[in-house]
């Protein structure tokens, strides 16, 4: 039984994770593209190389268009000059303390070996730390997993539904699993066993809570003739291959 191109692609559209994940993906990225002309990787020098600090002064302070926190203090650069090596140099930091005025004494952390790389001491370099950038690759990253996850299972379903063959499944243990969802809740990992061509096969799926009282219950399972341990129950499968498998769910043939 194969499905036709759109059909397939009806699959993947239909897969919530798959389409979760895009929605991740893309949020990321367009904060990325927000984020990176304000942010700047110079930061990451006074992480890497050893640094220098000489007395300053404030030349200006003006407001940004950008703002910071739940308050949404004002991120503010400040212009400022100091003498790293007897050479007068100016630089600029942003900060979201309106407290630093023109005149003000500062202090100046600077790069020891290039001190065109230099910030006022407790500020960034850009409007944005690079810490900012933490939530926005934990989006991506997960974006990147639930894609990848509903691709799995999509092709795995596809690859089943042209090979198909259901059998009897019976539900022989359930235990606790090791992690818990995004909610905070824990799930179960249900054991199935099924025979195929006189061999006996183990399918292990996660279940809900409410759904780990199927123990001993009997249930339908899709497998691929041509690979018997890839198997999914029908209940599992997406709604279309149901549809064309053309089988109650919770019924035995």
């Amino acid at each position: 039984m194969h499905l036709t191109p759109t059909e397939k692609l009806r699959v993947f559209l239909g897969n919530s994770s798959l389409i979760a994940g895009l929605v991740f993906c893309t949020s990321g990225l367009l904060a990325l593209t927000f984020l990176v002309p304000a942010a700047c990787i110079t930061d990451l020098w006074f992480i890497a190389q050893p640094t220098t600090q000489v007395a300053g002064t404030v030349i200006s302070a003006s407001p940004t268009d950008y703002s910071e926190g739940e308050s949404e203090d004002r991120i503010w650069e400040i212009n400022y000059q100091f003498r790293p090596d007897g050479q007068l140099r100016q630089g600029h930091s942003y900060s979201s303390s309106q407290s630093v005025q023109p005149g003000s004494a500062i202090q100046v952390e600077y790069v020891k070996d290039m001190p065109s790389t230099s910030r006022i001491i407790g500020t960034s370099t850009s409007p944005f730390p690079l810490w900012g950038f933490i939530p926005i690759v934990g989006m991506l990253l997960s974006g990147f997993y639930l894609v990848r996850q509903g691709i799995l299972y999509c092709k795995q379903a596809i690859a089943i539904i042209a090979d198909v063959f259901v059998v009897p499944a019976v539900c022989e243990a359930i235990k606790p699993d090791r992690f818990t969802n995004d909610e905070g809740k824990r799930g179960y990992i249900a054991r199935y066993v099924y025979q195929f061509s006189g061999r006996t096969h183990q399918y292990l799926c996660e279940v809900s809570a409410s759904e780990s009282k199927t123990f001993g219950k009997q249930e339908n399972l899709a497998l691929q003739r041509s690979a018997p341990t890839n198997a999914m129950l029908v209940a599992q499968l997406p709604r279309l291959i149901r549809n064309k498998l053309q089988l109650p769910v919770n019924t035995i043939p």
